[in-house]
């Protein structure tokens, strides 16, 4: 199988887990049926890039609207206060205009909104999260990012990112309509789990397929960056968190 990012045709397959398994582990541990989001395939593969240390499943799924309106309901899902959303709010200082991709029911938006001024415009594919929002007067929609940027080519300081990347199919191609919307000089900003944490012991359930396409690390970060014609400008680890200590201990 190709790599998801470079492209290159020399990838391995280093882990492998029954389709059957895994419905039976959502049940167990969130009660949720993942049987329709799995029609068709009998097990998961990770699958790893020789040549650029890139980590992705196989089959490359995205869980259905459904299951994420599910999820959503489960209180830590979409969690109010963030690491990443306060480290956006310092480094977003001085901007007027911000999109972000993935945005649920618009948390970071209207933080954004509220702390820094700005207009900030929200777009996700869960119709749940995004109703919500909207109900709050919220300037979000259900739109796909490729459709939203065909209309608004270089218009925003900043594209936001958190927590999204990890599960496109394509993450190049989505990095390169995120970039599209930013004018010269903007920024991006983009949160993904690391899988250089505690999650590379495996195990996790919500980040590995369907829940999860992609594992990123710095390395494999700078490689998208540069193959996008962006440059890094930092990088920050987040700590150890309240919610995340549970997680740790099992790894």
């Amino acid at each position: 199988m190709k790599c998801l990012l470079c492209g290159s045709e020399n990838t391995g397959v280093v882990w492998k887990c029954s389709a059957s398994d895994l419905i039976e582990q959502w049940k167990t541990t969130f009660g949720i049926d993942i049987v329709e989001d799995l029609t068709g395939h009998s097990e998961i593969a990770l699958h790893v890039c020789r040549s650029c240390g890139f980590s992705f499943f196989d089959p490359t799924l995205a869980l259905h609207e459904a299951t994420y309106s599910i999820l959503q309901e489960i209180p830590w899902y979409y969690l109010e206060d963030k690491w990443e959303y306060d480290q956006a709010l310092r480094d977003l200082r001085g901007i007027s205009t911000l999109v972000e991709l993935g945005c649920g029911r618009g948390v970071f938006v209207e933080k954004a909104q509220r702390l820094l001024g700005v207009r900030a415009i929200g777009l996700d594919s869960n119709v749940t999260a995004v109703v919500n929002g909207q109900t709050c007067g919220l300037n979000i929609t259900a739109m796909s990012a490729r459709d939203f940027a065909q209309s608004h080519r270089s218009e925003f300081d900043a594209v936001c990112l958190f927590q999204v990347l990890e599960h496109v199919p394509d993450p190049l191609e989505f990095m390169a309509v995120a970039v599209s919307m930013v004018r010269p000089g903007g920024r991006i900003v983009l949160s993904v789990p690391n899988a250089e944490s505690y999650l590379r012991a495996g195990g996790n359930l919500l980040d590995m397929a369907p829940h999860h396409i992609t594992k990123w690390d710095r390395n494999t970060l700078q490689k998208l960056a540069e193959m996008c014609g962006i440059s890094c400008i930092r990088f920050r680890e987040e700590p150890l968190s309240t919610h995340q200590v549970h997680g740790f201990a099992d790894s």
